[in-house]
């Protein structure tokens, strides 16, 4: 549903001037992106435009952020594992 419907909607069931419906509809945006996820809240102006929301640009920027904080901890794993490895290296030389 775009703007001028749910303007229309608005004005209709109330009995609101339009200023005024118009007024409503941006309460309730701003409370709404107060309130939502950034990846949804930005998406909200697109729906009352005629944009479709988009669960896929919602997603992938969780994949990314996921696949970003993954590859953080499997280089902390690696590092770790490394220096295990050459501790128990020095110690055997050590040892003889």
């Amino acid at each position: 549903m775009e703007l001028q419907e749910v303007k229309q909607q608005i004005m209709e069931r109330t009995g609101l001037p339009e200023d005024k419906a118009l007024s409503a509809i941006a309460i309730v945006m701003d409370t709404l992106k107060s309130r939502l996820p950034d990846g949804i809240a930005s998406q909200l102006d697109g729906v009352l435009t005629g944009q479709e929301f988009s669960y896929k640009e919602l997603m992938g920027d969780k994949f990314d952020e996921m696949k970003d904080s993954l590859g953080d901890k499997f280089d902390d794993v690696k590092d770790g594992t490394q220096q295990f490895f050459q501790r128990l290296f020095t110690k055997k030389q050590q040892e003889g």
